[in-house]
């Protein structure tokens, strides 16, 4: 069986995203860039593994071709695990302080991190009962999934721009997005 056509997965998106989402808790922090990223980079670690796993999963009943439902299922617990290892970071996230001169940026990706776990949250709940691609298909339609989805990561590439300029003006070499 071929990937559900139509059905954007994003889970690279996700992963990017997962990767320096960031929540502050106001007014920034003394630490420096370079603690800061690493702390990320440490959060990242701890949950992004739960995605890389529902996606090998995703990826491995397609290619078993054990039938659409249950293609279907997996896809459902794709966009379920996606969903709560952003909220996930997120809650860890807010226990950081970046510093002030990335703050914006933080917030910004963090505004962005929350609507997509949302937007799989609605996708989620709204196709849970769906057995086909087509079932699937139109339970995302009807919550407009492809376009939020669309807009809530170019909102998130915005924010990821501004933070790689940020650690590249701190001279940080690894790339942050």
């Amino acid at each position: 069986m071929k990937r559900l056509s139509g059905v954007p997965l994003a889970v690279a998106v996700l992963l990017a995203l997962a990767a320096v989402a960031a929540a502050c808790g106001g007014g920034g922090s003394d630490k420096g860039a370079q603690e800061y990223f690493e702390e990320i980079a440490q959060i990242f670690a701890q949950h992004g593994a739960d995605v890389e796993a529902a996606q090998a999963t995703y990826d491995a009943v397609v290619a078993a071709d054990l039938g659409e439902e249950k293609e279907v299922r997996a896809y459902l617990v794709l966009l379920e695990t996606s969903s709560k290892s952003i909220r996930a970071e997120t809650a860890d996230r807010e226990k950081i302080e970046p510093p002030p001169k990335i703050e914006e940026a933080h917030l910004d990706l963090l505004a962005a991190a929350r609507v997509i776990a949302k937007i799989y949250e609605d996708a989620q709940e709204g196709a849970s009962d769906a057995k086909t691609a087509s079932e699937l298909q139109q339970a995302l339609h009807a919550i407009d999934f492809g376009t939020r989805l669309e807009e809530a990561q170019g909102r998130a590439d915005e924010a990821c721009t501004k933070l790689q300029a940020l650690a590249d003006e701190e001279g940080i070499e690894d790339k942050v997005c």
